[in-house]
Protein backbone atom coordinates (compact mmCIF):
# COMPACT_ATOMS: atom_id res chain seq x y z
CA UNK A 1 0.00 0.00 0.00
CA UNK A 2 0.87 3.43 -1.19
CA UNK A 3 1.10 4.91 2.43
CA UNK A 4 1.76 8.77 1.24
CA UNK A 5 -1.49 8.67 -1.54
CA UNK A 6 -3.76 7.39 1.49
CA UNK A 7 -2.32 10.33 3.71
CA UNK A 8 -2.95 12.84 0.94
CA UNK A 9 -6.22 11.80 -0.33
CA UNK A 10 -7.56 11.32 3.40
CA UNK A 11 -5.31 13.58 5.67
CA UNK A 12 -7.58 16.47 5.50
CA UNK A 13 -10.92 14.38 5.61
CA UNK A 14 -9.26 13.14 9.46
CA UNK A 15 -7.99 16.20 10.55
CA UNK A 16 -11.61 17.94 9.78
CA UNK A 17 -13.33 15.26 11.45
CA UNK A 18 -11.23 15.30 14.53
CA UNK A 19 -11.39 19.42 14.83
CA UNK A 20 -14.94 19.19 14.18
CA UNK A 21 -15.09 16.71 17.26
CA UNK A 22 -12.53 18.14 19.63
CA UNK A 23 -12.66 22.09 18.63
CA UNK A 24 -8.94 22.61 18.99
CA UNK A 25 -6.82 22.75 16.22
CA UNK A 26 -3.09 21.64 18.09
CA UNK A 27 -5.96 18.32 19.05
CA UNK A 28 -6.80 17.76 15.83
CA UNK A 29 -3.46 17.46 14.05
CA UNK A 30 -2.22 15.57 17.11
CA UNK A 31 -5.06 13.13 16.71
CA UNK A 32 -4.41 13.67 12.75
CA UNK A 33 -0.35 12.15 12.90
CA UNK A 34 -1.75 9.51 15.31
CA UNK A 35 -4.40 8.10 13.39
CA UNK A 36 -1.37 8.29 10.05
CA UNK A 37 1.59 6.87 12.06
CA UNK A 38 -0.58 3.80 13.29
CA UNK A 39 -1.59 3.27 9.48
CA UNK A 40 2.12 2.72 9.06
CA UNK A 41 2.58 0.68 11.51
CA UNK A 42 -0.36 -1.76 10.54
CA UNK A 43 1.24 -1.93 7.05
CA UNK A 44 4.35 -2.05 8.57
CA UNK A 45 2.50 -5.49 10.68
CA UNK A 46 1.18 -6.24 6.95
CA UNK A 47 -2.84 -5.72 8.63
CA UNK A 48 -5.12 -6.90 5.87
CA UNK A 49 -8.44 -3.91 5.80
CA UNK A 50 -11.31 -6.62 5.53
CA UNK A 51 -13.51 -3.41 5.10
CA UNK A 52 -13.15 0.24 3.72
CA UNK A 53 -9.62 1.70 4.57
CA UNK A 54 -11.31 5.05 5.49
CA UNK A 55 -13.84 3.42 7.83
CA UNK A 56 -10.68 1.93 9.35
CA UNK A 57 -9.02 5.61 9.83
CA UNK A 58 -12.21 7.27 10.94
CA UNK A 59 -12.48 4.74 13.78
CA UNK A 60 -8.96 4.76 14.81
CA UNK A 61 -9.54 8.92 14.87
CA UNK A 62 -12.65 8.26 17.00
CA UNK A 63 -10.95 6.12 19.58
CA UNK A 64 -8.53 8.89 19.99
CA UNK A 65 -10.65 11.17 20.31
CA UNK A 66 -12.28 8.75 22.78
CA UNK A 67 -9.75 8.02 25.15
CA UNK A 68 -8.53 12.47 25.02
CA UNK A 69 -12.24 12.91 26.25
CA UNK A 70 -12.00 10.76 28.84
CA UNK A 71 -8.78 11.45 30.13
CA UNK A 72 -9.87 14.82 29.71
CA UNK A 73 -12.63 14.03 31.96
CA UNK A 74 -10.84 12.44 34.56
CA UNK A 75 -8.91 16.14 35.33
CA UNK A 76 -12.26 17.60 35.17
CA UNK A 77 -13.42 20.58 37.18
CA UNK A 78 -16.68 21.63 38.04
CA UNK A 79 -17.48 23.96 35.21
CA UNK A 80 -19.53 26.42 37.20
CA UNK A 81 -16.07 27.22 38.74
CA UNK A 82 -14.11 27.86 35.74
CA UNK A 83 -16.83 29.53 33.27
CA UNK A 84 -17.65 33.12 34.31
CA UNK A 85 -21.10 33.99 34.93
CA UNK A 86 -20.74 37.35 32.33
CA UNK A 87 -19.48 34.66 29.15
CA UNK A 88 -23.30 33.98 29.25
CA UNK A 89 -23.41 30.41 29.96
CA UNK A 90 -26.07 29.14 32.24
CA UNK A 91 -26.47 26.39 34.91
CA UNK A 92 -29.31 25.09 32.98
CA UNK A 93 -26.74 25.36 29.79
CA UNK A 94 -24.03 23.47 31.57
CA UNK A 95 -26.74 21.27 33.38
CA UNK A 96 -28.05 19.82 29.23
CA UNK A 97 -24.56 19.47 28.67
CA UNK A 98 -24.16 17.04 31.31
CA UNK A 99 -27.14 14.95 30.98
CA UNK A 100 -25.84 14.91 27.22
CA UNK A 101 -22.42 13.48 28.31
CA UNK A 102 -24.24 11.03 30.84
CA UNK A 103 -26.97 9.94 27.91
CA UNK A 104 -24.30 9.15 25.26
CA UNK A 105 -22.59 6.79 27.64
CA UNK A 106 -25.57 4.12 28.50
CA UNK A 107 -25.30 3.97 23.70
CA UNK A 108 -23.99 0.99 22.49
CA UNK A 109 -20.94 2.25 20.26
CA UNK A 110 -22.83 1.50 17.27
CA UNK A 111 -25.52 4.32 18.43
CA UNK A 112 -23.28 6.49 19.66
CA UNK A 113 -21.98 6.73 16.56
CA UNK A 114 -24.84 6.47 14.69
CA UNK A 115 -26.08 9.56 16.86
CA UNK A 116 -22.45 11.63 16.15
CA UNK A 117 -22.84 11.26 12.76
CA UNK A 118 -26.65 12.02 12.48
CA UNK A 119 -27.14 14.99 14.90
CA UNK A 120 -23.53 16.16 15.43
CA UNK A 121 -21.96 15.98 12.02
CA UNK A 122 -25.27 16.86 10.36
CA UNK A 123 -24.92 13.58 8.31
CA UNK A 124 -27.80 12.31 6.69
CA UNK A 125 -28.55 8.52 7.18
CA UNK A 126 -27.57 7.39 3.72
CA UNK A 127 -24.16 9.01 3.82
CA UNK A 128 -23.79 7.34 7.73
CA UNK A 129 -24.61 4.06 5.84
CA UNK A 130 -22.47 4.53 3.05
CA UNK A 131 -19.49 5.62 5.74
CA UNK A 132 -20.13 2.55 8.52
CA UNK A 133 -20.48 -0.09 5.85
CA UNK A 134 -24.55 -0.84 6.84
CA UNK A 135 -27.77 -0.65 5.13
CA UNK A 136 -29.98 2.58 5.74
CA UNK A 137 -32.15 0.74 7.95
CA UNK A 138 -29.77 -0.44 10.35
CA UNK A 139 -28.67 3.33 10.60
CA UNK A 140 -32.70 4.53 11.52
CA UNK A 141 -32.66 1.48 13.76
CA UNK A 142 -29.43 2.12 15.49
CA UNK A 143 -30.62 6.03 15.83
CA UNK A 144 -34.02 4.79 17.09
CA UNK A 145 -32.47 2.47 20.17
CA UNK A 146 -30.07 4.82 20.53
CA UNK A 147 -32.84 7.70 21.40
CA UNK A 148 -34.62 5.39 23.16
CA UNK A 149 -32.11 4.75 25.24
CA UNK A 150 -31.15 8.62 25.74
CA UNK A 151 -34.63 8.78 26.77
CA UNK A 152 -34.56 6.55 30.00
CA UNK A 153 -31.63 8.72 31.53
CA UNK A 154 -33.41 10.59 34.32
CA UNK A 155 -33.59 14.13 32.78
CA UNK A 156 -34.46 13.98 29.32
CA UNK A 157 -36.43 17.13 28.39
Amino acid sequence: MDVGAVYEAYHGQVFGYAFRKMNNVQAAEDITQTVFMRLVEANRNGQVWRGKLSSWLFQVAHNLMVDQLRAKDARHELLEERIPAEMGVTVEGIAQRQWLELAMRVLTPGQRRVIEMRFFEGMDTLDVAAELGVTREAVSALQFRGIAAMREVPGWQ
